[in-house]
């Protein structure tokens, strides 16, 4: 098991809060990832789908941390991104796999028109017993 000290330390170093520091990407799947992060499919560019740099996360706590503002992706055109049903965090801002990924609660069909995203404290991540393989 995790130590919730040890777990708080790695969780703030995933998710810088400026630029100096590196950048963590939330990206969007259509699809369950694997265990490995394969098949994470995220929605066509053409229709105005890209990752996000977060840097809202507050400190983490007890193991956890979560958004403390809310994270907007880019307003859907050309066609619907689908069914959302994964997020997943990233190095980069295109390509790879995802390092985490996890479900989103409740999927969300995203049409044209709409905007995607995470309200405040609605994207948390968590690094205990119950997410960690032993």
């Amino acid at each position: 098991m995790i130590v919730r000290s040890r777990a708080n330390q790695i969780l703030n170093s995933l998710f810088p809060n400026s630029d100096k520091e590196g950048h963590t990407y939330i990206g969007l799947s259509t699809t369950t990832p694997t265990e490995t992060g394969s098949n994470f499919t995220e929605p066509p560019a053409v229709n105005g789908y890209e990752r996000i740099s977060i840097t809202v996360m507050g400190a983490a706590s007890d193991g956890q941390i979560s958004n403390n503002k809310i994270i907007t992706f880019p307003l859907i055109k050309n066609n619907s991104w689908g069914t959302v049903t994964h997020f997943g965090l990233f190095s980069s801002e295109t390509g790879g796999t995802p390092y985490l990924f996890g479900e989103i609660n409740t999927p969300v069909e995203l049409p044209v028109g709409y905007l995607a995203c995470f309200d405040a404290k609605g994207l948390i991540v968590g690094l205990d017993k119950t997410s960690l393989d032993v």
